[in-house]
Formats: C-alpha cells, structure tokens, sequence
C-alpha cells in the first residue's frame, strides 16, 4: 500500500475525529475549583497609620493568602514599629488577618535602641501589645545576655 493510498484512507477518519472534538468543547468554558485558585501578592510595603500617626510598617516579599480569606503565609518579612523603635526579621510567618495575630519563624530576629534578640518562633498579638516566644529566646544587651527556654 503506497503512503499516498493510506493517507487517503486515514483523511477521513482523522477529519471527523477534530469534528467531533471541535463540537463537544465548542461551548465549554474551563471549569476551575476553589484548590488550583490562590493569590500571591510579592514585594510589598503596608504602612498602617492612627490618624496621622505611623503604627507599624510591614515588607514582605511574598504573601500568599489562603482560601478561607482570613490568612496569609508570608514569606521574607521585615516589620517596623517607631513608637518603639522595634524592627522584627524573619524567614517565614503566619498572618491571621482577622484577628491581626502574626507568628514568625525560621531565624527570628528583633532589635531595638538597646537590645537585639532571637528565636525560632515568635508570636505577636498587636491586640494585646505582646511578643511571646514558645520555642526559646536568646536578648542581648550592652552588658548582659539573657536566653531560656
């Protein structure tokens, strides 16, 4: 059988194959579910204010915010606050966005005019005005080191 006789034979049947399959998904629109959606908001600055009053400032490189709206996994996060002059580094966090908490974690670090400070994890409850450390914590001063458990 000559390639020119079995291309004749197959033309037809590769024909109404894309027929069909032009008239199936001719209507369709793609169909997504709630797991494949996500956001991701990357190198960004919040500068939240009381009035005319700078409150905090936050640097993140990455937000990704999750499906139920309320949180948001951050990653590479610098937060400022100038009443106290209190920066806090760190790798990754957790931000819960309605009740305004944050947990850091991956080389948490703090420093302020007279000390500088480190954890693996810090939890700060702005609500409460409290930085809490569950997994040790390691300050260091001018003249003194204090770290526990």
């Amino acid at each position: 059988m000559s390639a020119k006789r079995l291309l004749l034979m197959l033309l037809p049947a590769v024909t109404l194959f894309l027929l069909l399959l032009i008239l199936t998904f001719r209507d369709r629109t793609p169909v997504y579910s709630a797991k494949m959606q996500r956001s991701v908001i990357k190198d960004v600055t919040v500068y939240h204010f009381r009035g005319e009053s700078l409150q905090w400032r936050a640097s993140i490189d990455e937000a990704i915010l999750a499906e139920n709206g309320r949180d948001a996994y951050l990653r590479k996060i610098s937060l400022f606050y100038p009443e106290k002059k209190l920066t806090l580094l760190s790798e990754d966090g957790y931000y819960n966005m309605k009740e305004g908490d944050i947990r850091l974690s991956r080389h948490v670090r703090g420093k302020t005019e007279d000390f500088v400070f480190m954890s693996p994890e810090l939890l700060y409850v702005p609500s409460k005005r409290i930085i809490t450390a569950s997994k040790g914590l390691e300050v260091k001063g001018k003249n003194f080191t204090i770290e526990g458990d």
